[in-house]
């Protein structure tokens, strides 16, 4: 499969510390439902701040996905700064 990601990637590892900023408001509609959740798409921002060993970076979260079986989730963040030399 194709990689269509425009930067190149490093592997590291450091705590990170998430924050979202401000309200936020989504428009958008279902795409199905169940008994414990329901599935959407929509139109919106969720801008956060991202702290990585001491430095703020501004950002916007582009996606959120839970890993089957762990629970854990993975988050990709468009940074507004870079964040590599």
């Amino acid at each position: 499969m194709e990689d269509r990601r425009g930067a190149e990637r490093h592997t590291e590892h450091f705590p990170v510390a998430i924050m979202i900023d401000g309200p936020i408001g989504l428009d958008g509609q279902t795409l199905n439902l169940s008994r414990s959740g329901v599935l959407l798409e929509a139109q919106g921002k969720i801008p956060v701040t991202l702290t990585i060993k001491g430095e703020r970076y501004q950002g916007v979260l582009v996606r959120a996905v839970q890993a089957i079986g762990s629970g854990l989730m993975t988050y990709a963040i468009q940074l507004t700064d870079t964040l590599l030399p």
